[in-house]
């Protein structure tokens, strides 16, 4: 067990350790909230909504399941998606609630929430199985699941040119079947129309083949992972 899930093990029953791993992993969250915000939806709020997932996320997380960080990522990912979108709902409606109205939305805000709590536990479990899905799929490429932060370029540039890269592939019929079949970077058709080195193609061939793998599958809660300049060209 990394040091990182020890620390999750004992922050479900310390607070000391939790309040701890919630300012050490701040700046994590903060840069979730960076890629995903939304500006209808104010900075405090999403941080709030953040760090409540960061908690939740501590109490049900299953080391056995996969990488924390990827997972709690996706997680808050969604639900600053979700409150986005509730926001943009509010904005366009005003009520007026006398009091038999009000005790009527209190009843319907309770249903809400019970209905977010089990949209929450539905959505914890198709990250699980979208990363179990994904593990699989990679593994045919010779790509660990958890080594994608690593072969993931640091420069926005470079992660840019990864992305039209991988759509220049899905956008070729040959060069994706050749990618499917050999389970290899098409690097030398690849070069000639993109115009790329292959020195620069294999250096980020990882990256690029995996984008093509997230990009091309069904794995919608990770994909609102991945930056937006990586998703559409």
């Amino acid at each position: 067990m990394n040091d990182l899930n020890e620390r999750i093990v004992r922050a479900k029953s310390d607070g000391g350790e939790l309040d701890s791993l919630l300012r050490d992993y701040l700046p994590f969250v903060q840069g979730v909230i960076a890629k995903q915000g939304y500006a209808n939806v104010e900075y405090d709020e999403q941080l709030s909504v953040a760090m409540l997932v960061f908690v939740n996320c501590i109490s049900q997380f299953d080391a056995e399941k996969g990488n924390f960080l990827t997972y709690l990522g996706v997680a808050i990912a969604n639900r600053l998606k979700d409150e986005g979108k509730k926001q943009a709902r509010a904005t366009r409606q005003t009520i007026s609630l006398d009091d038999t109205a009000a005790d009527t939305a209190i009843q319907l805000a309770s249903r809400e929430a019970a209905l977010q709590d089990y949209s929450v536990q539905e959505e914890r479990q198709q990250i699980a199985e979208e990363i179990d899905m994904l593990s699989a799929a990679l593994a045919d490429y010779g790509i660990a699941f958890f080594d994608l932060e690593k072969v993931a370029p640091r420069q926005k540039r470079s992660r840019q040119l990864c992305a039209q890269l991988a759509h220049t592939i899905l956008g070729d019929a040959d060069m994706l079947d050749s990618l499917r079949r050999t389970k290899r970077l098409p690097a030398r058709q690849l070069a000639d129309k993109s115009g790329q080195s292959l020195k620069t193609l294999d250096k980020h061939r990882r990256y690029i083949m995996a984008l093509v793998v997230i990009l091309s599958g069904d794995y919608p809660s990770i994909q609102t992972f991945i930056p937006r300049e990586e998703v559409s060209r």
